[in-house]
């Protein structure tokens, strides 16, 4: 059998007895009871390792935070940017969907090198996902990707709707932190007139 996989959202006992006819591994990207060797539940597969896959994930952040500061413009002084405040920086990776994605992806990373699976069919409706993989095919050394999930057009104005919310959530967290720093400056700036002007 050739190394190759699907992934997907759900499955039924008799469906997924097909799938493992077809495919050498089965990923689901719900939680699922795993009967057999060859299929994997994402979530649990999270769960078991979480201690491992939060360690990678503030790993990666700390590289990235490393090239972000290199080129960052942001920076206000020596202690304070701005990708303190940021989602990215955050310490819980659970409590994020987007960070729960970046989960995902990693281990899926994890098991494709781990099972040598070169060979992906995608039928999973995780738009994300699918992006990184289709952007990461190289990486992954991934020889055939086939995505069988087509959106149809109602997804499509759902996810321009979604980046939108994003875009103005996004908007409203900059000039909230912008207010934020300007009001700790003007405290600063209060408390040392203050400090000069007691008498000891």
């Amino acid at each position: 059998m050739k190394n190759n996989c699907i992934i997907l959202n759900s499955v039924s006992k008799n469906e997924l007895k097909n799938y493992l006819k077809q495919y050498k591994f089965v990923f689901l990207l719900t939680s699922y009871e795993e009967t057999y060797p060859r299929l994997v539940s994402i979530p649990n597969y999270i769960e078991r390792n979480r201690l491992v896959l939060k360690k990678l994930y503030l790993e990666i952040i700390q590289q990235f935070k490393k090239n972000f500061t290199k080129f960052n413009k942001l920076k206000f002084n020596k202690d304070l940017d701005f990708f303190d405040f940021s989602i990215i920086e955050e310490k819980n990776p659970f409590k994020s969907n987007a960070i729960q994605n970046c989960l995902i992806f990693i281990s899926l990373n994890i098991l494709f090198k781990k099972y040598k699976i070169n060979e992906v069919s995608y039928n999973a409706h995780n738009k994300y996902i699918e992006i990184a993989l289709k952007e990461n095919e190289i990486n992954l050394k991934i020889k055939k990707l086939i995505v069988s999930n087509k959106y149809s057009r109602n997804n499509i104005i759902n996810n321009y709707k979604v980046i939108f919310k994003n875009f103005i959530l996004s908007l409203n967290e900059i000039f909230f932190n912008i207010k934020l720093i300007f009001f700790l400056r003007k405290k600063k700036t209060t408390i040392k007139k203050n400090i000069e002007n007691c008498i000891f």
